[in-house]
């Protein structure tokens, strides 16, 4: 492992596994691009957003990609 793809044990996020499955569960139930998720990149705190509900925070955010 080269030194450029190390990560600080102490930058990581803690997210809850229930919360990452909601999220992945509500963007895959939909139809593609229909439903959205992003995880704060700060907080680990899962926004939820659909095609008619646009997210408010997008801002430091990771997001939660549909089952293929």
């Amino acid at each position: 492992m080269n030194e450029s793809s190390k990560v600080d044990p102490e930058s990581r996020t803690r997210i809850g596994y229930d919360d990452l499955l909601s999220a992945f569960e509500w963007v895959s139930a939909a139809a593609p691009f229909e439903n959205s998720a992003l995880v704060s990149c700060q907080t680990g705190r899962t926004h939820g957003g659909s095609s008619s509900h646009d997210l408010e925070d997008r801002e430091a955010a990771c997001s939660v990609r549909r089952r293929a």
